[in-house]
């Protein structure tokens, strides 16, 4: 089993901005980390 922490974040500002060629927004973002993570487990299955 694999466990990975995902940390998080608060997005305090988020701009969407023109569209790329390939279909999604360029985005414009002012974030700030917190001292919380959520845990990821992995496990193979047959």
């Amino acid at each position: 089993m694999l466990t990975v922490l995902a940390p998080a974040k608060i997005n305090l500002t988020l701009e969407v901005l023109d569209q790329r060629p390939d279909g999604y927004h360029q985005i414009r973002s002012v974030i700030q980390t917190i001292n919380l993570c959520d845990s990821l487990l992995f496990r193979l299955s047959h």
